[in-house]
């Protein structure tokens, strides 16, 4: 499910620390900003689908990381 998808599901307009650490992980928003300083529409559709890219990108990654399986 995309990031989009769940907030409109949910309802939420804002991140949860979780999220706002993972964003600033793939450089979306400054280390250290709070979740009430970040809402879903500052971020804006564009930003949400890239992050949902990049996730689905590095997902496999870390599931064949996490099984023990080498990415050679």
């Amino acid at each position: 499910m995309t990031l989009d998808a769940q907030f409109a599901e949910s309802g939420e307009t804002t991140l949860s620390a979780e999220q706002v650490q993972r964003l600033a992980d793939l450089g979306w928003v400054e280390e250290g900003d709070q979740p009430d300083e970040i809402s879903i529409s500052m971020l804006g559709q564009d930003v949400l689908a890239e992050i949902d890219r990049q996730v689905a990108t590095i997902t496999p990654i870390i599931t064949a990381g996490a099984a023990g399986e080498s990415q050679d």
